[in-house]
């Protein structure tokens, strides 16, 4: 298994599936040190909005955004300190769906997300509990706003 690569969305899902609304495919794995992280987001010219966290067999374990990442490398000495550390270790737990689940009950369940003011990453995974992608409350709030045009 490679330490940070993308799973690929092959999957053909119904309209109103969660799955639909993945924005990030990226994961890495959970014991890849933070430099490894911060290299990979270097060199790429993408924009990557979240890293899924996995163990060795692609069940979730956490999440990373980048607002987050940006947030403690820009803390003082924050890749100093950060350099040698897991990022397992600097992992949020955020709530899991299903990615077959229906995206207005998922909806339903993050309504108090939806109403804050700031943009939260959520994990989308398959049957077997493995790591299929993430979105964002932006992804979402977009999806609802257009049912309505």
């Amino acid at each position: 298994m490679k330490s940070i690569g993308r799973v690929n969305p092959t999957e053909v899902l119904p309209s109103q599936a969660i799955g639909r609304l993945a924005s990030s495919f990226h994961y890495v794995h959970e014991e890849t040190v933070a430099d490894e992280l911060f290299e990979y987001f270097k060199e790429r010219n993408e924009e990557i909005p979240a890293f899924g966290i996995v163990n060795d067999m692609m069940e979730i374990t956490g999440v990373l955004d980048r607002n987050q990442l940006t947030t403690l490398l820009s803390r003082p000495f924050g890749r100093d300190v950060l350099k040698n550390r897991a990022v397992k270790k600097i992992a949020a737990q955020r709530p899991v769906f299903r990615v077959r689940e229906h995206i207005f009950v998922v909806a339903e369940q993050l309504a108090k997300a939806l109403s804050e003011k700031e943009e939260a990453v959520f994990v989308i995974v398959d049957e077997q509990n493995r790591f299929r992608g993430t979105f964002s409350t932006m992804d979402l709030l977009t999806y609802l706003s257009e049912l309505t045009r």
